[in-house]
């Protein structure tokens, strides 16, 4: 008895799998461009990457913040060493 031929299966990729590979590597090569900026990274995943990366970001923050209010203060310093006058203190409030 013979058995009737099955259609042979088509390989056929759908445009949404390759699109959604594609976007899938594009943030693993985002993440590991991350991981290399970061200094301190607890873990390996992408929770800790991020909240890692955040931290940092904040602490870089807070440091420019701090240098700049001591630059402020060492101008400020400057102009009242080269003046000593009420006229440079006026410019100063200004």
């Amino acid at each position: 008895m013979r058995t009737a031929k099955q259609p042979e299966k088509v390989n056929y990729h759908s445009k949404n799998l390759i699109t959604e590979r594609n976007i899938r590597k594009k943030i693993k090569d985002g993440l590991f461009k991350l991981r290399a900026l970061v200094p301190k990274i607890s873990k390996m995943d992408i929770t800790a990457i991020l909240t890692d990366a955040i931290e940092y970001i904040g602490n870089l923050q807070e440091e420019e913040m701090n240098l700049s209010n001591e630059l402020k203060k060492t101008e400020e310093g400057d102009w009242k060493e080269q003046c000593g006058t009420e006229v440079c203190e006026v410019r100063l409030a200004t």
